[in-house]
């Protein structure tokens, strides 16, 4: 799971789009994000002095409420705004943006952006960069690895220029939007991101397909949460976790894709996350097993062989890099995984 807010999957969760529409999905096992599957979870507990709920239980966390990559966050008070960093000799320094309000989202408001190149300033735009060396994030980054030893819960694929935080404020002066997650025993730093189809794709998440735009606080704030899309994603001696999309020191077990689960249950019988399949107030809840991934992605992996494409939207402003789940290749609606699910067949122009 990820520190400020968690990282995770729960029982059942809601998943929401950063002030969108949600949309109802669960998950069974520990942990979960707020508002993503796998990266998403039912709501923790609050912690103390507007703490934000870690994976499954929740938490305290610092100041202005860190976020949490495997498990929905409680408000916290509002974070002091991110400050902007130096500009570059003759560029005037951004301003600062306005602190962030108190309640459930608990974040700090976005920094003002700096000049850059200038010395003496925190910004750093390599935060949320693949690495696989603190050389290659830049300073005031460290690289964070999928097998990091401080990080119980699982580490992030490929490799994550990052920085310890305590809270949002700290992260927003690195860069614009971030904010402060758990990683299940330690807090760094995520980007944040806005949902729907970017202007451009390598400005969304740096561009990485291992990384999903996923909400937290119920929506109120949106992070790139890493998203591991098979075992060759992870380094290490570690394993594609598709529960909360970290690198886990186990290799995880479970029921595959299309098999029935209960979002009701405590534990999670699916391999990666239980989409809720009843209509809203229909008891008792049906649910089948699915995987979570990044929006237009290739999905499903075994090997290096991709089983589905990304395009099973959980928020109404579902876009590429967005948080989603994986729809199964077929040949005939009879292998359809997913209830209701009908097999279409793609031209080469439907597929760019």
């Amino acid at each position: 799971m990820l520190g400020g807010v968690a990282f995770g999957i729960a029982a059942a969760l809601v998943i929401s789009g950063c002030g969108g529409s949600s949309e109802t999905v669960a998950a069974g096992g520990t942990g979960g994000t707020g508002a993503a599957a796998g990266a998403a979870g039912a709501a923790g507990a609050a912690g103390a002095a507007g703490a934000a709920g870690v994976p499954a239980s929740g938490g305290t966390s610092g100041t202005g409420g860190a976020t949490s990559q495997a498990g929905a966050n409680a408000g916290g008070s509002g974070g002091a705004s991110g400050s902007a960093g130096s500009s570059e000799t003759g560029g005037a320094s951004g301003s600062a943006g306005s602190a962030g309000s108190g309640g459930s989202a608990g974040h700090a408001g976005s920094g003002g952006h700096g000049g850059h190149g200038g010395t003496g300033g925190t910004g750093n735009a390599m935060l949320g960069l693949d690495c696989t060396a603190n050389a290659d994030c830049g300073p005031g980054l460290k690289c964070l690895l999928p097998n990091d030893p401080t990080l119980p819960g699982g580490g992030p694929a490929n490799g994550l220029c990052t920085r310890a935080c305590i809270d949002n404020a700290q992260c927003a002066a690195v860069s614009a939007g971030a904010g402060c997650v758990d990683f299940g025993g330690a807090d760094y730093c995520l980007e944040g991101c806005t949902p729907g189809e970017p202007g451009d794709l390598g400005a969304k998440c740096q561009g990485r397909l291992d990384m999903a735009c996923t909400s937290f606080s119920s929506g109120a704030e949106c992070f790139c949460s890493p998203l591991c899309r098979a075992d060759a994603d992870c380094t290490g001696g570690t394993f594609c976790d598709p529960v909360n999309g970290l690198c886990a020191k186990t290799k995880p077990t479970g029921d595959p894709v299309g098999t029935p689960c209960d979002p009701t249950a405590l534990s999670n019988n699916c391999l990666g996350s239980c989409l809720i399949t009843s209509a809203v107030g229909v008891t008792p809840e049906t649910g089948v097993c699915v995987e979570l991934c990044s929006g237009g992605n290739e999905c499903m992996y075994t090997g290096a062989q991709p089983g589905g494409i990304c395009v099973g939207a959980l928020s109404a402003t579902f876009g590429t890099l967005d948080l989603g789940f994986c729809e199964p290749s077929c040949n005939c609606t009879a292998e359809c995984a997913i209830p209701g699910d009908l097999c279409q067949a793609w031209t080469s122009a439907d597929s760019v």
